[in-house]
């Protein structure tokens, strides 16, 4: 990209010059930490109030921290002891100065222009509410894999819900967003649990009303490492998840539409945990969320298109007939030599 897309014109800055708060929540990741941070106080755009939440780290991520708030008056940082990946965002958010704000997790990093490309983008449509970039995931064996999401490019406010509430690109991680403070500064993460983005994310997209896609990778996401807590595909990852939905709603108190949008993820969430080990009566899936499907027929749901929604539908109210009429044929597919 031409130069001129990382500087923003100096007279629209003099009057915008907005400032970001990044939070960085910090625990048992010292190999990675100081690439984390070196990427976000190296960034073009300068206007940042970096606030690392050290969450009881029990490694020399205590210190790496300190040290760099003594080089760098931008950076301030909260120790505290420890209490989960949605508490350290939640200190941080109690914490934060900015008029808008993103999150950073402490092993993955940033692309140089990435927030001045955010900024760029406030500069000429200063109403956006939240602004979404693209990723890459970085794998253990060399492999990068590049998610630009060229469909939300444009994409209406009701399009983002809906692609983000059907799961369309199966991602709801918030280091990849924006958010405007006087918005969603008031929302917090649940505490106590490991999938704590799905929901948030979810609840803060509603809140909102205008929304960008900037179509570049411009967050480093390590996709493998020792030690991270995604688990979504483990039970307790997806009774998380869907404990985490449940409660926000209730939050919503009975708001119809965000009632349509948690039971869409519900439903997607459902199949896809359902099946992923196979017959889901002998990996004993079927009945660790049978109280979940019921509740998820109760209630209405978006799909992309109507092959979509007969097998969401079929999927929910007869699951073994949906695992031998569709799950059992795509593996037998997929097993053909190509």
């Amino acid at each position: 990209m031409d130069d001129q897309n990382y500087y923003v014109n100096s007279s629209i800055m003099d009057k915008l010059n907005p400032l970001i708060s990044v939070i960085v929540p910090v625990y048992k990741v010292e190999p990675y930490l100081r690439k984390c941070l070196d990427s976000i106080i190296h960034q073009t755009y300068t206007q940042l109030d970096i606030i690392l939440v050290d969450d009881g780290s029990p490694d020399g991520c205590p210190a790496i921290c300190d040290e760099y708030a003594e080089r760098d008056p931008r950076v301030r940082v909260i120790h505290k002891s420890n209490g989960g990946q949605s508490s350290a965002r939640n200190a941080g958010l109690d914490f934060m100065r900015g008029d808008y704000f993103a999150f950073v997790d402490s092993d993955d990093s940033l692309e140089p222009g990435c927030y001045m490309k955010v900024v760029n983008v406030l500069c000429e449509h200063p109403e956006q509410e939240v602004i979404r970039f693209g990723y890459k995931c970085l794998y253990l064996n060399g492999r990068v894999k590049v998610r630009l999401m060229p469909q939300l490019v444009g994409a209406s406010r009701e399009k983002h819900l809906r692609m983000h509430a059907s799961d369309t690109f199966n991602d709801s991680a918030v280091c990849y967003t924006l958010f405007k403070k006087s918005v969603v500064g008031n929302l917090r993460f649940q505490e106590g649990f490991i999938e704590e983005d799905v929901d948030y994310t979810l609840a803060a997209y509603y809140l909102s009303s205008d929304f960008y896609f900037i179509p570049e990778a411009l967050y480093n996401y390590v996709a493998e490492r020792p030690g991270q807590i995604t688990r979504r595909n483990t039970d307790e990852g997806l009774l998380d998840q869907l404990i985490c939905l449940d409660e926000r709603e209730k939050a919503f108190g009975g708001d119809a539409e965000y009632a349509k949008l948690t039971n869409s993820r519900r439903v997607v969430r459902i199949r896809r945990a359902l099946y992923d080990k196979g017959n889901p009566k002998k990996s004993g899936r079927l009945k660790l969320l049978y109280p979940y499907i019921l509740k998820a027929r109760k209630y209405p749901y978006y799909s992309k298109n109507t092959s979509r929604h007969f097998k969401l539908w079929l999927c929910i109210h007869y699951p073994m007939l949906y695992y031998y009429l569709i799950e059992i044929p795509k593996s037998w597919v997929s097993s053909i030599p190509r």
